[in-house]
């Protein structure tokens, strides 16, 4: 059966898509764990600081993208469907021009916030050379590499986005492996410089290497250059960044309100205890993923009844698997946040109950928000997205003040419970043709079992018997890890839905 489900997801482009990205993301996290222990040990505390400082400010500097690379897809879909050739040459001269003057606008500020920059961390006077070779380097680098960005566009479009999870594996790798020479080599500091170099410039050739052997020529033309469609891309990009602008900022100051309100000691208690909500997202959220790409293609075709019947067949074992997801947080959190960060760090059951609610309410968010991308139609959704961070970040500091580390998860629950599940109801049905009556019926009875259980459950743990000293579960804890074994098990046998007759999902 495992053979026959691997053989079927590797036999198309959105099965592809979601083993590679499984892949890449298990990649990920082996070359963290090689590579922090690494500059650890041949790099001092300052120096392994500065190079992480460098990479997290030039995130925030590369938000000078305001979202342009990820439009490219959407721009860039129509015309190469349709074979329009003049059309295509138009929208590709018109990105890779904005990207190419957004790459000299981050080199510019830049090179001129370097003195801000390396003042900002107070460095010894010894170390102010190496910042200065690291932090330009690393400017010049990702300056020239921005344009290169645009070829993701093609290749999301061609739905070919496996390719772009293999690129990410090979130079994650090269990235390590010149890493860990260069510091054996006493390079220190610099080779991260050097790594990442190698890294990013395998990552640009490789993807313009990919795109040109699917036979996809694409020119620049000066001619071509249309200043219309400039307007678009900006009204569609500005929205994308927005929205990934009030993401951020409500992830951030979650970390800043515990520290204010309840103290810097309770941050580490909330950052461990939040770290299992992160990790279930992001298995259950690869899975989804991989059908955005042929749902796009879809959706430009006029295919929208199609897009809604896969969208409910997918849901129909991916909103169990988010239960499933949402009871092992609140059944083993206590367990895994001890133990992953000590004994002192786990916050409390109440903690964990909202966190697992958190994860319901993202999954339904981020499962039904793809509508508005495709379509091209965001206003909406930007503005009720920063409405939701907006009301997050007020309730999360007014109810820290009351509970603590679980008031503010209660803050971030009424944001999205007011504002965008709402939003989502009331819109996305007519983004994909259908009422909102069949959107609420596929949704409403899931939810409502996965809350029932969920109550259930917080009752059943939050007795003494069921809360040892230690992290080794209880048996009650046991108890209910194996009653949520057997819901997975008839989850992996409604999976082979998928995979058999007419009924499975096209992937």
């Amino acid at each position: 059966m495992i053979l026959a489900i691997f053989q079927r997801l590797r036999s198309s482009p959105t099965g592809l898509t979601a083993l590679t990205g499984y892949a890449a993301m298990l990649s990920t996290l082996v070359v963290g764990l090689f590579s922090v222990p690494l500059a650890l040990h041949f790099l001092t505390n300052e120096e392994f600081g500065l190079w992480s400082v460098v990479g997290q400010s030039l995130g925030y500097l590369l938000l000078l993208d305001f979202g342009v690379s990820w439009s490219a897809s959407r721009m860039l879909v129509a015309p190469l469907r349709e074979g329009n050739l003049e059309e295509l040459e138009s929208w590709w001269t018109v990105i890779v021009t904005v990207l190419c003057f957004q790459g000299l606008l981050v080199a510019g500020l830049g090179f001129a916030a370097t003195d801000y920059i390396i003042n900002f961390f107070k460095l010894s006077k010894e170390l102010i050379p190496a910042a200065e070779i690291l932090w330009g380097g690393m400017i010049l680098i990702n300056a020239i590499q921005l344009p290169f960005r645009a070829y993701t566009g093609i290749l999301y479009c061609q739905d070919r986005w496996y390719v772009m999870h293999l690129i990410s594996i090979l130079t994650s790798w090269i990235n390590l492996i010149a890493f860990a020479a260069l510091l054996l080599a006493g390079y220190r500091t610099s080779a991260y410089l050097v790594a990442s170099g190698l890294s990013i410039a395998a990552n640009s050739l490789l993807m313009r290497h990919m795109v040109r052997k699917s036979g996809t020529r694409l020119r620049l033309s000066r001619r071509a250059f249309d200043f219309d469609k400039l307007r678009v891309l900006f009204r569609y990009s500005s929205g994308l960044f927005l929205l990934a602008l009030a993401a951020q900022i409500t992830f951030m100051t979650q970390s800043i309100i515990i520290g204010k309100v309840v103290g810097l000691g309770a941050v580490a208690a909330f950052v461990v205890s939040s770290k299992s909500l992160a990790v279930v997202m992001q298995l259950v959220k690869r899975a989804f993923e991989s059908f955005s790409p042929r749902w796009m293609q879809l959706y430009v075709s006029g295919d929208k009844q199609e897009i809604w019947n896969q969208w409910r067949r997918l849901m129909a074992w991916l909103l169990p698997a988010g239960m499933m997801g949402a009871l092992g947080i609140l059944i083993f959190n206590r367990s895994f946040s001890m133990l992953y960060g000590g004994a002192e760090n786990h916050v409390s059951r109440l903690f964990d109950l909202l966190l697992a609610g958190g994860l319901v309410a993202q999954v339904f968010i981020n499962f039904t928000s793809f509508v508005f991308p495709i379509s091209a139609r965001i206003k909406g959704w930007c503005l009720a997205g920063l409405g939701d961070a907006v009301l997050q970040v007020v309730f999360g500091i007014l109810f820290t003040r009351w509970y603590g580390s679980a008031g503010l998860l209660v803050g971030t629950l009424l944001g999205p419970l007011l504002v965008s599940v709402p939003y989502l109801l009331l819109k996305a049905p007519g983004e994909l043709g259908i009422s909102r009556r069949a959107m609420a019926g596929e949704v409403v009875r899931p939810y409502a079992l996965t809350f029932a259980a969920l109550i259930a459950c917080f009752f059943i743990l939050n007795t003494p018997a069921a809360t040892p000293a230690g992290w080794w579960p209880s048996n009650i804890e046991f108890l209910l890890g194996f009653g949520l074994a057997a819901l997975g098990v008839i989850w992996f046998c409604k999976f082979r839905v998928l995979f058999s007759g007419a009924k499975r999902v096209e992937i």
